[in-house]
């Protein structure tokens, strides 16, 4: 893991000032060889975000700016699960991110090196 410097300064103040925090910070290049081996970890996150699901509305653009817990709000909302705090309980959903109505795509495997993958992929087709 490389140290993080200027290009993996963090914008969030709380993650900066905190060594403990700062030092989960990878480089891109570590993302790619951590999804390469298999051992990225359960949660990760990058300002932007990136929402990958078979129910991600296709082409889809959110401007919005979301906390943390809008990734708990919105699997809260959509499995019926009560919240866990006051945080999440008022967080924006990302709803609008989502179409479950739609049947799920099928997954496009991408290439996980550092050219990565052609891009942009061709839409898909989408069934309801």
């Amino acid at each position: 893991m490389e140290a993080a410097g200027a290009e993996l300064q963090p914008a969030l103040p709380k993650v900066a000032g905190d060594p403990a925090q700062n030092s989960r910070l990878v480089s891109t290049a570590q993302f790619y060889t951590d999804a390469a081996t298999g051992t990225l970890p359960q949660v990760s996150w990058g300002v932007p975000g990136l929402v990958v699901s078979p129910y991600a509305r296709q082409g889809y653009i959110d401007h919005n700016t979301y906390s943390f817990e809008a990734w708990l709000k919105i699997v809260e909302e959509r499995f019926g699960v009560k919240s866990l705090t006051a945080r999440d309980a008022n967080a924006k959903d990302m709803l609008a991110d989502f179409d479950f109505t739609q049947q799920p795509r099928q997954p496009i495997i991408l290439s996980a090196t550092r050219a990565g993958s052609q891009y942009p992929q061709p839409l898909q087709t989408l069934l309801h």
